[in-house]
């Protein structure tokens, strides 16, 4: 069919080994799959920095990120004892939100009781079903929807857990780390090595 045949057509032009095409890669994952896949040399791909919403920075000010983290907890009902734990994705299922309910899961009653779960992204989730699963209160589940203010939102969260199951990136891990809290992932994320690496480094270096 025509659409079928001009990505065919803007595949060749851009990957074929006849054209000396320059491509940008966003992670060492992709650029490995695109030289087995394609046969592109090396020399033709350049990896560009990764990409976050700046808002997602830590305050300097420890005080105004202190006072964020409070007011968001505040609204979800969270004490000082909670553990808050977020995780950033559109497809809960392929970005490992069911591996997230299962570790909860299997926590002591005590641990599991203190746990609070941020969910940010566009997908219709049933909070009531989620908590059944699960054992919790329904409202330690918190499905946000997709939200202009995530920033926030990673102050207010203790961790982040993002056991995705297919993630080419991950914009979500680097902001994450911004925000200043630990970042829990799989290997399957192209910018897991940076989450490896942040334990030594910060990720200011990656901008």
């Amino acid at each position: 069919l025509p659409r079928y045949r001009t990505f065919l057509e803007l595949e060749k032009a851009t990957l074929s080994p006849e054209y000396n095409t320059i491509i940008l890669t966003i992670s060492n994952m992709q650029t490995r799959q695109f030289a087995e896949s394609y046969g592109i040399s090396a020399n033709r791909m350049h990896l560009v920095p990764p990409g976050m919403d700046e808002h997602c920075w830590r305050p300097k000010d420890e005080n105004i990120a202190q006072e964020i983290r409070l007011k968001c907890r505040n609204e979800l009902g969270m004490d000082n004892n909670s553990i808050g734990i977020v995780i950033v994705a559109t497809n809960f299922q392929l970005k490992g939100g069911d591996r997230l309910l299962n570790a909860v899961a299997s926590l002591t009653d005590n641990l599991r009781m203190q746990c609070h779960i941020i969910v940010i992204g566009n997908d219709r989730l049933d909070a009531t079903k989620l908590a059944r699963e699960i054992s919790t209160p329904v409202n330690h589940i918190h499905i946000l929807g997709h939200r202009n203010d995530v920033g926030n939102w990673l102050l207010a969260a203790d961790l982040m857990l993002h056991p995705a199951r297919q993630e080419c990136a991950g914009s979500a891990l680097i902001e994450g780390l911004a925000a200043g809290i630990p970042v829990i992932c799989t290997e399957n994320c192209g910018f897991s090595p940076i989450v490896k690496h942040c334990n030594t480094f910060t990720v200011q270096q990656y901008f």
